[in-house]
């Protein structure tokens, strides 16, 4: 039993430290706010996803413009929308709300070779005042962003959305 005790303290050393960090932001009028509870208690579970990377933007090749047009459509149409009655951030489901869709999509694009670091997970309020979370890929043309409410890859100046918190 003692044996798990570092452990213990060492999850809970980085889920501290993950949760009290400041999310960055790089709009001009945002606020900066803690890091969603939830993508801390996903890091905690996909280490590899949430490690920070040297690369903080990805070059917008063709590519790289298939690859995030691609998965960003696929995940749109593999998810059936569905509100949860806990909210869990989680990979590959086949029902889920906006944070599903962010969190698979940001986990695919890491498996096909985006830094993590290019990747933020945002959490916004939509015009109609609900809580939304996208996907901002940062990129030397600019952020995009991939959404599940639109099949189009948009760059983060034309979303409607005020944004709460970026991680």
């Amino acid at each position: 039993m003692s044996s798990s005790l570092p452990s213990i303290v060492l999850v809970g050393a980085i889920l501290l430290a993950i949760s009290a960090a400041p999310a960055t932001s790089s709009a001009p009028n945002a606020k900066t706010s803690l890091v969603p509870i939830a993508f801390s208690l996903y890091c905690l579970d996909h280490l590899e996803e949430c490690k920070p990377s040297e690369v903080k933007a990805v070059n917008l090749t063709p590519r790289v413009e298939e690859l995030l047009l691609k998965v960003n459509n696929r995940v749109n149409n593999d998810i059936k929308p569905a509100h949860e009655k806990f909210d869990t951030w989680t990979l590959n489901p086949r029902m889920g709300d906006c944070d599903d869709y962010v969190m698979t999509k940001r986990s695919r694009l890491i498996h096909a070779g985006i830094p993590p670091s290019a990747l933020e997970v945002a959490v916004v309020k939509t015009p109609a005042g609900e809580g939304h979370a996208v996907l901002f890929v940062k990129t030397s043309a600019g952020e995009l962003v991939l959404d599940n409410l639109r099949t189009q890859i948009v760059r983060r100046s034309q979303i409607p959305y005020r944004v709460l918190s970026v991680t």
